[in-house]
C-alpha cells in the first residue's frame, strides 16, 4: 500500500493503545492457526484492528499483484461492475479499485456486520462506488451480472456444502471474468484445485497462474502451488507482531477463470513455482508447462534465454520456447 493509502488507516489506530491491539493480534493468530473463521476477530475493536493492522496490508498486497498478472494475459479487459464476495473491509475492492480505473460500481457481500460497519468508515479512494450487502453466502441463490468476481481468502471459511453449492451458482451466474484467493498453505491450495476442477468442468476458461488446463501436477503430492509478495512493515505493524523485520512475505495461491475465451488472451510457455536458483554463470527455474509437467531448467549465459531469466521471480509467467527443458 502507498503512504497515502496507509494514512486513511490511521485514524483508527488513535482509538486504543498499542498493548491492546497486541491483544487481538494474539487472537488473530490463534484464530488463523485453529482454522476458524473471523467472526471472533471482528466481534471485538481490538480484533478489527489488528485485522486492519496487519492483514489488510497483506491481502491488499497479494490481490494487487494477482490483478497485475490478470492485465497482463487480458490486456483489453476493462471491468466497470465488480462483485466482492466474503469482502471483509473492503480490502480486495480497494485493490480492483487501484488497478481498475474503469469500474463504476462495487457490491461487497459480508455477514459479519461489524466488518461492513467498519469497512463504509474507511476512506478509501473510490469506495464511494460501494454497495455494501449484509448477507451470508448460503441464503444468496443469484448473484448479479458483473465484469469481475472476487472472493479473497473466504472459501477456506466455508463449510463443504457452502463451497460446493456456492461454487454451482457461481458458475452459472452471469460473470466475465471470476479470481480467487486462498493463503498459500496445502488446505489453500486443496480448496482452489475443487474450484479449478468445478469451473473447467463447466466450461469457463483457465486464465492464471496454471498455463494448462490438465490434471495439476502436484495434485496428490507433498508438493503445493503457491507464491508470495514482500510487503513492508509499519512500526504498528512490527510492534502488534513482535516482529523486528521491516518486511514480511505473504504468500497465496490464486485461480483465474473467464466465461468465454478472451480474443486478446497474452499466451505464455509456462510459470515458476519455486523461487529462481542463481548461481555463477548460470540461473536454475522450476517451471511448471503447457505439457502439464513441473520440469527444471537450468541457463548458462550462452543460453540466449540467460540474461530475460535473470529478471524473473518466483510466480512470474514465462514467454519463451521450453523445448529444451529436462
Amino acid at each position: 500500500m502507498t503512504q497515502d493509502q496507509l494514512r486513511c488507516l490511521e485514524p483508527f489506530f488513535q482509538t486504543l493503545p498499542w498493548h491492546r491491539i497486541q491483544e487481538g493480534q494474539k487472537h488473530l493468530s490463534k484464530n488463523y492457526r485453529d482454522k476458524k473463521s473471523s467472526s471472533s476477530v471482528f466481534a471485538t475493536e481490538e480484533g478489527r484492528l489488528a485485522y486492519l493492522a496487519t492483514r489488510c496490508p497483506a491481502t491488499f498486497a497479494a490481490v494487487c499483484r494477482v490483478l497485475e498478472e490478470l492485465r497482463r494475459r487480458l490486456p483489453t479487459f476493462y471491468p466497470r461492475t465488480a462483485l466482492d464476495i466474503g469482502a471483509g473491509f473492503g480490502t480486495a475492492s480497494w485493490a480492483l479499485l487501484s488497478t481498475f480505473a474503469t469500474l463504476e460500481k462495487i457490491e461487497l457481500i459480508e455477514k459479519e456486520i461489524q466488518a461492513v460497519l467498519w469497512g463504509q468508515r474507511i476512506p478509501f479512494t473510490g469506495m464511494d462506488k460501494a454497495i455494501w450487502r449484509i448477507e451470508d453466502i448460503d441464503r444468496i441463490k443469484t448473484f448479479p451480472a458483473v465484469d469481475v468476481l472476487i472472493a479473497s481468502y473466504t472459501l477456506g471459511e466455508w463449510s463443504r456444502s457452502t463451497l460446493e453449492a456456492t461454487l454451482d451458482r457461481l458458475i452459472q451466474s452471469p460473470i466475465a471474468v471470476a479470481l480467487f484467493l486462498e493463503p498459500g498453505t496445502p488446505e489453500g491450495f486443496t480448496t482452489l484445485l475443487e474450484v479449478r476442477t468445478r469451473y473447467l468442468k463447466g466450461g469457463w476458461s483457465l486464465v492464471a497462474p496454471c498455463p494448462h488446463a490438465m490434471t495439476c501436477p502436484w495434485q496428490g503430492t507433498q508438493e503445493w502451488c503457491h507464491f508470495s509478495v514482500r510487503l513492508p512493515r509499519t512500526s504498528l505493524h512490527r510492534y502488534v507482531k513482535g516482529a523486528e523485520r521491516g518486511f514480511e512475505d505473504e504468500k497465496w495461491f490464486y485461480q483465474i477463470f473467464a466465461r468465454e475465451p478472451w480474443a486478446s488472451f497474452v499466451p505464455f510457455e509456462g510459470r515458476l513455482v519455486q523461487r529462481v536458483r542463481r548461481y555463477p554463470g548460470r540461473v536454475a527455474l522450476s517451471i511448471c508447462d503447457r505439457r502439464g509437467f513441473v520440469s527444471s531448467l537450468t541457463l548458462s549465459k550462452k543460453d540466449p534465454r540467460y540474461r530475460s531469466s535473470k529478471k524473473l521471480a518466483w510466480g512470474d509467467a514465462v514467454c519463451y520456447d521450453l523445448e529444451k527443458m529436462g
